[in-house]
């Protein structure tokens, strides 16, 4: 009698370098160098060690990866709520780990990620160049929410994007305190619409006006991020009944990685299915700052 089962695919964790290095009998300085700037592939790794020359062909490469994944046409792929499973399989840039429940889980799903910051820039520099259709369809894939968020919450957080980039619509604001709406102001879209990683923040001058929706990179309880270049920088958050985050531990990234942060002026916002719906989520998110 012969038993069949249906497969499960298991995403293992990124390799450990020392170890690598230590079997290898690699310098253990060079090689976390090279893990630092090219991500932590073996194949990758172990090539550059053996034969220096093949940098630039390397470099060569991450342009022409850099290029694909910009325009949409690599092979990577974020898995969705019905078991696709990602693949970073002739990516240079986009790279596969674990995406665990609990500490202790087994994980069947994975997410996409940039691990460096040389990787990083080279996707930005093709990225902040495409139209705002093309960024907000980059974003339905390198976009880690579509794995963090339920379906409801991850279905009107697009809704929030697509209002933004491709209807060209103003946000209509109710400016709120403790003691409840003190005002109004409309937040009219930018010109420019990105999806990039985090290093674009880290770069972004001082005058600079955009919207710009994070690509393989998660800053908790936020989903998009506004900068006027006037100094005001709004944080967004498509936030639902039952489904919201506490933005603290994002802001505080958000901060972190954008240049000139302690010039700016901060504004976080929570933008609700309608009106009605955002009135009965201000008393979570007042509590919360």
């Amino acid at each position: 009698m012969i038993f069949t089962c249906q497969p499960k695919i298991i995403e293992d964790e990124l390799p450990a370098f020392l170890v690598l290095a230590t079997l290898q009998h690699f310098d253990t300085a060079s090689t976390l160098s090279l893990v630092g700037k090219w991500g932590p592939s073996l194949r990758t790794i172990i090539d550059i060690i053996q034969d220096p020359g093949l940098l630039d062909a390397y470099g060569d490469a991450l342009s022409v990866a850099a290029s694909n994944l910009a325009m949409g046409q690599s092979s990577a792929y974020v898995a969705s709520n019905i078991g696709n499973v990602p693949s970073s399989v002739g990516s240079t840039i986009i790279f596969i780990r674990p995406l665990r429940r609990s500490p202790s889980s087994i994980p069947a799903m994975a997410e996409c990620i940039i691990p460096t910051k040389h990787l990083s820039r080279s996707f930005d520099d093709y990225s902040t160049n495409l139209t705002a259709r093309d960024a907000f369809e980059r974003l339905g894939t390198l976009s880690l929410h579509a794995l963090t968020h339920s379906l409801d919450r991850w279905r009107h957080e697009m809704n929030m994007h697509r209002h933004i980039c491709i209807d060209r619509k103003a946000l209509h604001l109710y400016l709120s305190a403790e003691q409840g709406t003190i005002g109004t102001m409309e937040l009219t879209p930018s010109d420019r619409i990105l999806c990039t990683s985090q290093t674009f923040l880290e770069r972004m001058p001082a005058g600079e006006s955009c919207y710009w929706m994070p690509a393989a990179v998660d800053f908790p309880g936020i989903d998009g991020i506004f900068v006027d270049g006037k100094g005001d920088v709004f944080v967004l958050q498509a936030a639902i009944t039952g489904d919201h985050s506490d933005p603290e531990d994002g802001l505080q990234r958000a901060w972190a990685a954008m240049s000139n942060s302690e010039e700016r002026r901060w504004h976080f916002v929570f933008v609700g299915i309608d009106k009605v719906e955002a009135d009965a989520l201000l008393d979570v998110f007042v509590q919360c700052m």
